[in-house]
């Protein structure tokens, strides 16, 4: 008996590719084809298919077709024809249409946005091969309906709305939250406190956030969130100091606002801290005036202090002859002479010193009466009063008001020179020919 030939099995072992590459292949190829994402769920699952048996060294299985994709269900307008047209088209219908009121017709037409006939009231269902006869809304599904109303008006999620968007918007609602009041804003966490860390979130309430509650019955009260309730838009707070509130607190989530961790270790444990910071910036406020008025009053002391003992009990004797002054005296004459520039005529006396007015009257008077006199501008005549060059006398070159510094062009030295104050120097009226060397 002959043996079985063998020719058909070693035929099929050869034309199949046992190697390595074909495997990566195939398996690139598998994966490919899963993980396709402009596939659909059932357009995957057809190409999923029992292998029946293998045929030239391919495998062949069960075919499945693939259901074609859902189009978009469209609900057209729904108009009623005008009553006008219908008797326009019944006359044009049994012949009597004039011209006139084919003209009419063709008006009314076009203002309905007709072209020939009147609007259709059929419902398409795409997604059908059977088109009712009339509008059978129960064809689209409940989810589907809206979006084929605005379908049939036009719309179309790929374009823009109006005549100048040209770009799809895409549409959203605002989600309300829970036990706010119609009409109410909720108030948020703005942040951006100078005394926050960086990286303290103050715009998220969550558990663990430090708050502080600004409305109700515990207004001013700090504490920590220990839960939330997301249902009632609430958080249970474990209070800093929970006096008659034992344990766990539910407060709104509108009448709380978060704060950083500095102002709560600061103030979380200060009873009525909305007394305490009224309280404390009041008294600041006090302190505050208190120390300015102080130091004006320690200003003008010192200031009197050095006018009167200053020339007599140290010796320095600034005022001499040909210098203009200004009297400070208020009680001098009843001030009648207060404020106004004299010449002095004679210093011989350490204490008092003789004056003489525009009108040439003398006036006898306490140095410590007196200050000096700058004159405004540049190129006025001036002497100094202290340092090195006391008693020099020459032009005034520049100044600086800021500081009361003059620069003065010595008529000797013939040098420029700093005066550090206007209280240093003092006009002088007298001949310049014994100082000014340019001058014969």
């Amino acid at each position: 008996m002959a043996e079985p030939s063998n020719k058909a099995g070693n035929a099929f072992f050869q034309s199949v590719n046992w190697g390595a590459n074909k495997k990566r292949q195939n398996t690139a190829q598998e994966k490919n084809i899963l993980s396709d994402d402009h596939e659909d769920k059932d357009e995957i699952d057809a190409k999923k298919s029992r292998i029946l048996h293998i045929e030239d060294g391919k495998a062949v299985g069960e075919e499945k077709d693939v259901p074609k994709k859902k189009e978009a269900v469209v609900i057209p307008r729904v108009v009623e024809e005008d009553w006008r047209v219908k008797r326009l088209r019944e006359k044009e219908a049994s012949g009597t249409l004039t011209d006139e009121d084919r003209a009419r017709l063709a008006i009314l037409l076009e203002a309905n946005g007709e072209e020939g006939g009147a609007k259709t009231t059929e419902i398409h269902v795409v997604k059908s091969d059977d088109v009712p006869d009339d509008p059978d809304y129960s064809a689209v599904n409940i989810a589907d309906f809206g979006m084929a109303i605005l379908r049939g008006y036009g719309f179309k999620e790929e374009e823009g709305i109006g005549k100048t968007n040209k770009k799809p918007v895409k549409l959203s609602m605002p989600v309300r939250r829970k036990n706010l009041g119609v009409g109410a804003t909720p108030v948020e966490n703005k942040g951006g406190n100078s005394n926050a860390d960086p990286e303290e979130d103050l715009k998220t309430l969550k558990v663990g956030s430090r708050i502080l509650v600004e409305q109700g019955n515990l207004n001013g009260k700090y504490g920590v969130v220990e839960s939330l309730d997301p249902d009632n838009s609430a958080c249970y707070v474990k209070l800093a100091i929970p006096g008659k509130h034992k344990g766990l607190v539910k407060i709104s989530e509108f009448n709380l606002r978060i704060v950083p961790k500095k102002e709560y270790e600061a103030k979380a444990k200060i009873l009525n801290s909305k007394e305490y910071d009224e309280a404390k910036e009041e008294i600041e406020k006090k302190n505050a005036s208190r120390e300015k008025s102080d130091y004006q009053k320690s200003k003008k002391k010192r200031k009197d202090s050095e006018s009167e003992s200053e020339p007599e009990s140290s010796g320095y004797l600034w005022a001499v002859e040909d210098l203009r002054v200004r009297v400070i005296d208020k009680k001098y004459k009843d001030g009648r002479y207060y404020k106004e520039k004299m010449v002095i005529v004679n210093a011989s006396s350490p204490k008092t010193v003789t004056l003489a007015d525009e009108n040439k009257r003398l006036h006898e008077i306490r140095r410590s009466a007196i200050e000096t006199v700058i004159p405004r501008g540049l190129r006025g005549v001036v002497m100094i009063l202290k340092g090195e060059y006391r008693g020099e006398v020459g032009e005034i070159a520049g100044r600086e008001k800021k500081t009361e510094a003059l620069f003065v062009h010595l008529f000797n030295a013939n040098c420029l020179v700093c005066v550090d104050s206007y209280d240093d120097a003092c006009e002088y009226v007298g001949d310049v020919r014994g100082f000014d060397q340019s001058i014969e």
